[in-house]
């Protein structure tokens, strides 16, 4: 994805977009979080740019239709337990890159009670902080409201016991305001409800 991220027209990009859902479709009955996660990241790099208007500029978004412009209507994107799960998975993951990258003996639960083991709760915290940044980032794009990004930003601090700092910095970001993107489809109102009667009570 890092090398060419532009696609030559809408109907490319529509073809990987029904490929995408079609992933996303299987993801949701197998219970898996993994693909989506890393498709959230990727629906925000592969774009086609819109037509008229001359070339845009290199870092111009509004000028261009995203991948997630075209599958941000699914329903795995309004799941807070989808959101959950893939945040534990994804830092599991970066945590477990890190333990490598530092070689035998690095193992985390090796440094507790040790002179290192504030060094190594930092590091968690780094990589912890950095997942719940990119995750914010991609429910904002797929029209989450403000005030869900901050639930979530809140269950994740409180999960992984991030700084207060950590918490402040993300809340300020995701203040008051509209979604970046169109906001997602209403749910179905409930069926009314007759009121209950005295003896019912």
């Amino acid at each position: 994805r890092s090398r060419r991220t532009e696609l030559p027209d809408a109907a490319r990009l529509d073809a990987l977009a029904s490929v995408c859902l079609a992933c996303l479709d299987a993801c949701a009955r197998a219970r898996d979080v993994k693909a989506p996660a890393v498709l959230a990241m990727l629906a925000q790099t592969f774009y086609v740019a819109d037509e008229g208007g001359g070339a845009p500029e290199a870092n111009d978004r509004t000028r261009r239709t995203y991948l997630g412009d075209r599958v941000g209507h699914h329903e795995t994107w309004r799941s807070a337990t989808f959101w959950d799960r893939s945040t534990a998975e994804a830092v599991l993951d970066a945590v477990d890159a890190t333990t490598r990258a530092g070689g035998p003996g690095e193992e985390y639960w090796q440094l507790m009670f040790t002179p290192r083991a504030a060094d190594a709760a930092e590091r968690v915290h780094l990589v912890v902080h950095a997942q719940l940044a990119a995750f914010c980032v991609a429910q904002r794009e797929f029209g989450a409201a403000n005030a869900d990004v901050r639930h979530y930003a809140r269950r994740t601090c409180a999960t992984y016991q991030l700084p207060a700092a950590d918490l402040t910095s993300i809340l300020g970001t995701y203040a008051d305001g509209e979604p970046l993107s169109p906001p997602p489809r209403e749910p179905p109102s409930p069926p009314a409800r007759e009121p209950l009667s005295p003896a019912a009570r």
